[in-house]
């Protein structure tokens, strides 16, 4: 067995673990001589144990797209899945229930327990346009559509129009996408003719709003940083809305909303029951109207 086929044994029987109602699974189907082996030999074990810990964040967000986590809180998993390969090598029999004891403190640390599953959905492009109330004729391009899905569905509805187009997405697959964290994107300066993000980069920033100061702080960081890529003339557009920074924006910023549909209203019930004076049920154009 090679390295990440370990890996993939192990870190499939501790999710599993994990999520049992009684904390216990069986054991990884892996030779103890072969963990030991492993744990003996420094590099491969260092390099193990933070694979381990980056496929357990890859299934967090898998499992709920609304997953914040600090370079701290994501440095902190390494040791701690470290400490349970040496545990599975020298002790297999109390090693996994051992980790989900660990595992579980640092959950509640981190995220306040285990998230729950948040499925996640792809909306066509001319459902997307239709919400936000664009005509991709009118676009100032280039368009930036952040969190374009998987298959950057309006990403390649607008190149077929002839619109010059790209998306990001951490699965994006395919031309004129990166793959890559919204947080971490470099927007550039008075780069981008149009912004686009629907059930998005403001849903998540509303999610993280009523939780963890740090990630609404970042959220609140990397906006601003969307709107300084703008060219003059150029807008970001996105549902649903923001109130709370967009009252806040410089006068350089005009600031356009449109109600939702109904059924997409009902969906943000969750936000006035945390809030009922933030009325988030609208789509919204920020559009840059001078130089910054």
């Amino acid at each position: 067995m090679d390295d990440a086929a370990l890996v993939e044994a192990v870190h499939g029987a501790l999710v599993a673990a994990l999520l049992a109602e009684n904390g216990q699974a069986a054991r990884p189907a892996v030779e103890t001589a072969t963990l030991r082996a492993l744990v003996a030999d420094r590099a491969r074990f260092t390099r193990a144990s933070a694979e381990l810990a980056r496929a357990f964040v890859a299934w967090l967000r898998a499992r709920n797209q609304f997953v914040f986590l600090t370079t701290e809180e994501k440095a902190a998993l390494v040791p701690l899945f470290a400490r349970s390969l040496r545990a599975l090598a020298d002790a297999p029999g109390e090693a996994v229930a051992d980790h989900v004891r660990r595992l579980g403190a640092w959950l509640r640390a981190a995220l306040g327990g285990l998230p729950p599953e948040v499925p996640s959905a792809e909306y066509s492009a001319e459902l997307q346009l239709e919400l936000l109330g664009l005509r991709p004729e009118a676009l100032v391009p280039p368009v930036l559509d952040l969190g374009c899905g998987r298959s950057a569905h309006l990403v390649r509805h607008l190149r077929d129009q002839g619109v010059e187009a790209y998306g990001v997405d951490p699965q994006a697959e395919g031309s004129f996408v990166v793959g890559g964290d919204w947080l971490a994107f470099d927007y550039g300066r008075a780069r981008w003719g149009t912004v686009i993000s629907h059930q998005g980069f403001s849903l998540h920033f509303l999610h993280h709003h009523f939780g963890k100061a740090e990630a609404a702080r970042r959220y609140g960081v990397v906006y601003m940083a969307i709107l300084d890529g703008l060219v003059p003339g150029g807008s970001f557009v996105y549902a649903p809305a923001l109130p709370f920074i967009e009252a806040l924006l410089p006068a350089e910023y005009e600031v356009v909303r449109r109600p939702l549909p109904a059924e997409l209203a009902e969906s943000l019930a969750w936000v006035r029951e945390r809030d009922p004076d933030l009325d988030v049920a609208h789509a919204t154009r920020v559009r840059r109207t001078t130089p910054g």
